[in-house]
């Protein structure tokens, strides 16, 4: 016999690209069962690397998205919603405007996480779901404006840094030929080298794998199993090695904005900033001598998500105590 629920739970994860919700079921046993699952694509980071500000436009696209989505955990009569918010908002001079906003004028509390937070809560999504108790892993979480890199041996972190060095940030500012020309990735990869050497300390180990969480990653593994002939399958777990990295952004780098919006396994509304997400991919495997990624196909939200239902435990065993 199934559990019995201990709540109806809803997370909304504001990312600088889209906004994504999901509501569950969770059980005494602290799993949990999605009731929807719910993304929209908002580009909130649209132009926020020149202007340092949310421009007001995707600002409105963001605040109508979330009207949508609060009517969603309406309907689901929710226990508890958590919003959050990161890069994008935490960056932006107006971030502060932009959380008053959504308070006046849907009545939603958004808390703008640390990057420490947000790499904490997408590596305990993918520590939940893979043993990596006996492995020396980098977790990257690659947004629309940062990356969060976690490095874990053992299952413990060791250390979390952030690069602000998301996919729509570095599009916008490197790669504005179409297609991409070779010099303007070479600049992007200068760029990523010197952000990177700049934050990271000296690895205390090297990593075994990569782990990566994050719609560049979702994009690539679907990418990679067309190539290799296998069709549509799920991509959690899906694998993928340095040099089938190396050749999808080789053959993206080929194809203007509009034949790129038709690559088998590519999402069209992605394709104006996948090379600039593989290209961060490709550096970071080389850099590191990885040459196994491991696709998680969740993230943030489902890492807060055993969050609140781990806080629901304790309140319920302690108030059965």
């Amino acid at each position: 016999m199934a559990a019995d629920p201990v709540s109806r739970l809803a997370a909304i994860d504001i990312g600088p690209n889209s906004v994504r919700l999901m509501v569950v079921e969770a059980t005494r046993e602290g799993s949990y069962r999605i009731l929807d699952d719910h993304k929209e694509t908002t580009r909130l980071a649209h132009g926020l690397a020149a202007s340092g500000m949310l421009a007001q436009e995707a600002i409105i696209h963001t605040i109508d998205a979330l009207r949508r989505m609060k009517s969603i955990v309406s309907g689901y009569q929710v226990d508890l919603l958590r919003v959050i918010a990161t890069s994008a908002v935490r960056d932006a001079t107006n971030g502060p405007d932009f959380v008053v906003a959504a308070r006046q004028q849907l009545d939603l509390d958004i808390t703008v996480i640390s990057a420490v937070e947000e790499g904490e809560l997408s590596y305990r999504s993918v520590a939940s779901h893979y043993d990596l108790s006996d492995q020396h892993v980098l977790h990257v979480d690659l947004g629309g404006g940062s990356c969060e890199l976690v490095f874990a041996t053992l299952g413990n972190i060791e250390e979390i840094v952030s690069l602000p060095a998301g996919a729509v940030r570095l599009s916008e500012a490197f790669l504005t030929s179409d297609p991409p020309d070779k010099g303007e990735l070479r600049t992007l990869r200068r760029k990523v080298k010197k952000l990177y050497e700049e934050t990271v300390r000296e690895p205390t180990f090297l990593p075994h794998l990569m782990t990566g969480a994050g719609g560049t990653f979702s994009a690539l593994a679907s990418m990679v199993m067309r190539l290799r002939g296998l069709g549509e399958r799920p991509i959690a777990g899906f694998t993928v090695n340095r040099s089938e990295v190396r050749h999808v952004l080789a053959l993206l780098m080929m194809l203007p904005l509009a034949e790129r919006r038709s690559v088998p396994g590519l999402h069209a509304d992605r394709a104006d900033i996948i090379i600039a997400g593989v290209a961060v991919i490709e550096r970071l495997m080389k850099w590191l001598h990885i040459n196994r990624l491991l696709v998680h196909d969740k993230g943030v939200r489902d890492g807060l998500i055993r969050a609140m239902i781990d806080d629901d435990l304790v309140r319920a065993h302690r108030a059965r105590a």
